[in-house]
């Protein structure tokens, strides 16, 4: 039976957000779904020209993936949840194949994502992977695809994958959201539902957004500033017209990440490192930043009175026990525990958002 969405997310499949899925207590890992985007390779580390983005090919993305979430993730996903695996930004369609073999391999039952515009070998892929595995797939549909021909489009890869509305998650992804633009996007999100064909059929319909920002340089050191949360705003407005829609996607984000790849460096020894916890609240996000740890390396104490300032901040915080995410804070700031570094600050602001949002949907539909 098809696992419906209470929440969908989209992360990047790297080490620290494997970490933070890890990291959720049980009912939030519950309620949770996650896009894997599967990330071509991990910088390795040799020398000053060493790469963010290099091609590791399948088999290192498959065991990162494996052994840096799958494996881990055994006692708190039954084995018969299906894994979301986006292999858009892999160089090769073979080595998606290969990501999806592993994921076989270690249990799991791998549910490919692909959209309008991918190659044929990646929908070749796909359709492999549909009839061997039988869970259907999930349709990313972006901006571009809302164009003239969308419908028949639309109708070619369903057929030619070989499946019928209700085997295909889709995801309407808006991708990177910018304030000066909300009311054109809420018209276009609002025809992107209204576009679809087959509109009650789809196994499971999610709309996906992001107004995290790509860097924190505009933002304040040593303080706290916030930015508001665009994708919830746009959800809400259409939850209010949910009737003349026809139909309500859910809710989804890529939490309090950047859509784009912008982790890419030709020198990532050379970037700063600067603290930042980016901490989700009902309509914004705080971004609290430190000081560059460069400059500050023998006095990286000025991060706990930082932290000290969010903890006593009853509009902000949630409570020390919170997640694990507040768990860790509270240890940096209250108990001298080392500071992280840029892995750790990313898995923070994560876990504190997926536990955040479940609750606040959650809140949203009691009675």
């Amino acid at each position: 039976m098809a696992r419906p969405w209470s929440y969908l997310t989209v992360v990047k499949g790297r080490q620290a957000e494997y970490g933070a899925l890890f990291e959720l207590d049980q009912e939030t890992a519950d309620a949770v779904t996650a896009i894997i985007q599967l990330w071509p390779g991990e910088a390795s580390g040799q020398g000053e020209t060493a790469q963010m983005w290099p091609d590791n090919g399948g088999d290192q993305v498959a065991r990162d993936l494996v052994s840096q979430l799958l494996d881990r993730v055994k006692d708190i996903w039954p084995t018969d949840r299906p894994v979301l695996l986006d292999g858009d930004w892999l160089v090769t369609a073979e080595a998606f194949e290969q990501v999806l073999q592993a994921a076989r391999g270690a249990g799991r039952l791998p549910v490919p994502v692909t959209g309008l515009g991918r190659p044929a070998d990646y929908q070749v892929v796909v359709a492999r992977a549909v009839e061997t595995d039988g869970q259907g797939c999930v349709l990313r549909l972006v901006r571009d695809d809302f164009g003239e021909g969308f419908a028949d489009r639309l109708e070619t890869v369903v057929r030619q994958l070989g499946l019928i509305p209700d085997q295909i998650d889709i995801v309407l992804d808006l991708r990177e959201l910018d304030r000066r633009y909300l009311e054109r996007d809420e018209i276009f999100a609002a025809n992107m539902v209204l576009s679809l064909p087959h509109l009650a059929d789809w196994r499971n319909l999610a709309l996906v957004g992001s107004s995290a920002p790509a860097s924190a340089r505009d933002f304040p050191q040593n303080d706290m500033q916030s930015y508001p949360r665009l994708e919830w705003w746009l959800w809400q407005i259409l939850e209010k017209r949910k009737t003349t829609l026809g139909r309500l996607p859910i809710y989804g984000d890529y939490a309090v990440i950047h859509p784009d790849r912008v982790e890419e460096s030709d020198n990532p020894r050379a970037l700063p490192r600067i603290p930042q916890y980016r901490y989700t609240g009902e309509q914004e996000c705080l971004l609290v930043r430190g000081l560059n740890l460069n400059k500050h390396e023998t006095d990286p104490d000025h991060v706990r009175p930082l932290l000290g300032k969010l903890i006593g901040d009853e509009n902000w915080w949630s409570g020390d026990n919170y997640s694990w995410a507040e768990r860790w804070l509270v240890g940096v700031a209250r108990d001298g525990a080392s500071v992280g570094n840029a892995m750790i600050w990313k898995r923070v602001g994560l876990v504190h958002h997926w536990t955040f949002v479940i609750q606040q949907l959650a809140s949203r539909s009691a009675p």
